[in-house]
């Protein structure tokens, strides 16, 4: 039987949790570039 369309399946979840860790990621290596690089203070 299939999930109902509004239901989010296990891999939904992981995929979605995935992606936003690697967005969380790359938007925290820019800060690091940013505070190293003196744009933004500490």
């Amino acid at each position: 039987m299939e999930p109902a369309d509004d239901v989010n399946t296990a891999e939904d979840t992981l995929t979605r949790a995935i992606a936003f860790r690697e967005k969380l990621a790359r938007r925290n290596d820019a800060i690091h570039v940013a505070r190293a690089s003196g744009v933004v203070g500490t």
